[in-house]
């Protein structure tokens, strides 16, 4: 059989010691005790290039290297390094965020926020009550 590009979806040791490898179509191969050394080259959500082989027993990884990717050449784009010159924000579980929202309430009602932060305490607790509002959908004089 020729070289097939396959992403790996599942990895499962077998008794033997050797592997189950299923691709995301649902296609079966295993990868050998003797061949189990290219285990590091079938990473679970990567694509892989194997060199299967049919047996009596399944059909067998002969080779396997991680898939560099590259698109044909009359399909090449320009590179794009992800994430340069592009601040990443944090993303917050949402419990956490519903608490730190919690926390800003409480703060404002006690007064703290302008004990705390005098020269942005209107800002802050006019932003908090808008945010409130949005979500609430209570109307404004100023909506």
């Amino acid at each position: 059989m020729p070289e097939i590009v396959i992403t790996v979806a599942n990895k499962e040791k077998l008794d033997k010691g050797g592997f189950k490898i299923t691709d995301t179509l649902g296609d079966e191969y295993i990868l050998s005790v003797k061949n189990a050394g290219l285990e590091n080259q079938l990473v679970i959500g990567r694509a892989a290039t194997i060199t299967p082989f049919k047996s009596t027993y399944g059909v067998f990884i002969n080779s396997a290297e991680l898939f560099d990717g590259k698109p044909p050449e009359d399909k090449q784009v320009e590179k794009i390094t992800a994430g340069v010159g592009v601040e990443q924000q944090k993303a917050y579980a949402p419990q956490e965020v519903g608490m730190w929202w919690k926390e800003l309430g409480e703060c404002i009602r006690a007064g703290n926020i302008e004990v705390d932060f005098p020269q942005s305490a209107v800002s802050i607790r006019s932003q908090y009550y808008k945010k409130m509002f949005g979500i609430t959908g209570i109307k404004t004089k100023e909506d």
